[in-house]
């Protein structure tokens, strides 16, 4: 993997490829700005000045914790894993139907388990998070 160019840092964004949650593409801005869309089990990377990232999935389910910052400085790589909980988020239900919305998250994730990920995805489970109890419609 070639390092970033001289005096700036990479931002990597990746999903696990996990047919049991959504296939759409998770659609990434960061600092307000749209850098560009990831497919399950995809990768990709951004080029960026030193400094601080604020990472915002495009959400239609809003909760707490589904953005990330992050400050990077010259040379470093950075990996945000685009998690996709929706089959914990209930967004709309009605009496006969249910409508599902994508619940994106980003996490920040150290270097050598993304690295691993992005390399051979079913080789390591997927980084766990700590959400709390919603409730469930059946």
């Amino acid at each position: 993997m070639l390092p970033p160019p001289p005096g700036q840092a990479r931002i990597w964004f990746y999903r696990l490829w996990d047919p049991s949650e959504s296939l759409n593409v998770a659609n990434i801005g960061v600092n307000g700005v749209y850098v560009g869309s990831v497919e399950p089990g995809g990768a990709f990377y951004r080029d960026v000045n030193p400094g601080i990232y604020h990472i915002v999935p495009q959400n239609q389910y809003v909760d707490y914790n589904q953005n990330t910052d992050v400050v990077v400085v010259p040379g470093e790589q950075v990996f945000i894993a685009v998690l996709d909980l929706t089959s914990g988020a209930n967004a709309v239900s009605g009496s006969q139907w249910y409508v599902h919305r994508d619940a994106w998250y980003a996490q920040l994730v150290l270097p050598q388990y993304a690295l691993a990920q992005i390399v051979n995805p079913g080789s390591c489970a997927a980084p766990q998070r700590s959400l709390p109890a919603a409730a469930f419609s059946y």
